[in-house]
């Protein structure tokens, strides 16, 4: 308590008066006590962000081969990581609202409906519309009216993890507000398409009660652990339906693409996969007002063929061929060392994309892994996206351009028919370590030149 003095002594200042004489340019403190959230709806709420928050990433991780336009995958790439971060400090949160480690998380069965439905996409564009023009503001609106809700002092932890979150969502929607204008290019169509989606999935998702609605409970998942699933997944569980792969291109390390000089085959000596991959480009989709290659959901570590989605997409710069057509149309270099960085950076940029679109998809195809490998393969989607965007400047510095040569999809082609285990040993294990042995050579090569 302050004192103040006066003719007999000391006495007891009213807290008014030292309230009122304290730090008087200081901002009071208007937080109140109270709000009409306690802890375990509080709890309840925050477990519903990051779930939905996870979703969001994974279905940005399994789209991004899907979509064609080259900068689109860059910043699609990167919001699948910022969405994995969230989910991950929102994970944290709910651990210290007292939210159980191994309670059931997963929406109820409307709010699971809807997310579905945005999986269900038509094109690229509807696949925008939902995710940038639906979800994530309905997200941000949940979590503002979360923060304006709870205690402030009190829960001030939550609002704590949601104020960074809500920051790199509103960024994420004006982006997607540019992004959706920029691919409806003002056709009147196209506008209507993703206005008329937008209303679909507002009202469906109004119908589900929203995002943090109660709903209906899923029902109980089956008996097998996370554990048998992983040893399902690398061959120790005898019972497992046989499966078949056929390679559209043969497994090769970075060292052949950067190259870009494959055997070029006689036209009747092309094998059925090769003249499969020849329709495949020839019926290729070039940009997202397109309609998307159909998927369906086969059981997890029941891969069929062919695989869900067998090209990496591309947009109309981008001239994607076989390999015996690169070879024909990118003679040797010689000693033209400008032209052969230009080679090396504009393939780097198309392979690391591959990499990205992989580790999207891995995230994607096997929901049931646990959840520090999708948030690793969340950070490696990010990582490749950097390196695909640092090989586009490298290639500017060096006076080329995206789409200057033509490029070969084989490095998704083959690895998206691999099952999980082989496709982690085939980037990671030979494809990056190679690639980096054969980049750092490139390097020694390009300064003694």
């Amino acid at each position: 308590m302050a004192m103040t003095a006066h003719a007999g002594g000391f006495e007891r200042a009213s807290n008014g008066a030292r309230d009122a004489g304290v730090l008087p340019l200081l901002l009071p403190d208007r937080r109140m006590l109270g709000g009409s959230m306690d802890v375990r709806e509080s709890g309840r709420r925050v477990t519903r962000y990051q779930v939905v928050s996870f979703s969001l990433m994974r279905l940005l991780g399994g789209w991004l081969a899907k979509i064609p336009e080259y900068e689109l995958k860059l910043e699609i790439g990167r919001h699948a990581w910022q969405d994995a971060q969230a989910a991950e400090s929102l994970r944290v949160r709910t651990g210290e609202l007292r939210v159980p480690a191994d309670a059931d998380r997963r929406p109820p069965v409307e709010v699971q409906r809807w997310l579905d439905r945005l999986d269900q996409a038509q094109t690229p564009l509807q696949f925008l519309v939902g995710i940038y023009g639906v979800a994530k503001p309905r997200l941000v609106a949940a979590m503002v009216q979360h923060m304006e809700s709870t205690d402030p002092v009190c829960d001030a932890p939550t609002l704590r993890t949601l104020r960074p979150i809500i920051q790199e969502l509103g960024e994420q929607i004006g982006w997607g507000e540019a992004a959706i204008a920029a691919v409806c290019a003002g056709e009147p169509a196209l506008v209507a398409e993703a206005r008329e989606r937008q209303t679909q999935l507002e009202a469906a998702l109004a119908e589900a009660g929203g995002l943090v609605a109660q709903g209906t409970p899923q029902p109980a998942e089956p008996e097998e652990t996370v554990e048998a699933g992983m040893r399902s997944l690398i061959g120790l569980k005898a019972a497992r339906t046989p499966r078949s792969e056929r390679l559209l291109i043969a497994s090769r390390d970075a060292r052949f693409y950067i190259d870009m000089s494959p055997r070029v085959l006689p036209e009747d000596d092309d094998p059925p996969e090769l003249l499969e991959l020849e329709s495949m480009l020839a019926a290729r989709r070039h940009n997202s007002s397109l309609p998307s290659e159909t998927e369906t959901h086969a059981p997890q570590r029941e891969r069929g063929l062919p695989p869900p989605v067998r090209l990496a997409e591309r947009d109309q710069r981008f001239d994607m061929v076989g390999p015996a057509e690169q070879a024909q149309r990118m003679p040797a270099p010689g000693d033209d060392w400008l032209e052969k960085g230009r080679r090396l950076m504009h393939g780097m940029l198309n392979n690391e994309m591959h990499a990205a679109e992989l580790s999207g998809r891995n995230s994607y195809e096997f929901p049931r892994m646990p959840w520090e490998f999708h948030i690793d393969m969340a950070r490696v989607v990010w990582d490749e996206i950097r390196h695909s965007e640092e090989t586009r400047k490298h290639l500017q510095d060096l006076c080329g351009h995206v789409g200057m040569y033509p490029v070969v999809p084989g490095n998704f082609a083959y690895r998206i028919q691999l099952d999980l285990l082989h496709r982690l040993q085939d980037l990671h294990r030979r494809g990056e370590l190679l690639g980096l042995e054969s980049a750092q050579e490139s390097q020694h090569v390009s300064r003694r030149g």
